[in-house]
């Protein structure tokens, strides 16, 4: 069975690192997703996530 995830950027320990980064440390949005090679777009919807739905929310889909 192929994992739909296979090529992801992110996994779920690095997805939680960046929302620490961002919440706890109070780096900026941008400059943690450039770091993590993904899209600010993208951190936000994890940060959102995040803040919906706590840890299960970094969870693949």
């Amino acid at each position: 069975m192929n994992n739909p995830h296979q090529n992801a950027r992110t996994t779920r320990l690095g997805r939680a690192e960046m929302i620490r980064r961002i919440i706890e440390d109070g780096q900026p949005v941008r400059a943690v997703a450039r770091g993590f090679g993904i899209s600010e777009r993208t951190a936000r919807k994890w940060l959102a996530r995040y803040g919906a739905e706590g840890p299960s929310g970094l969870d693949n889909r």
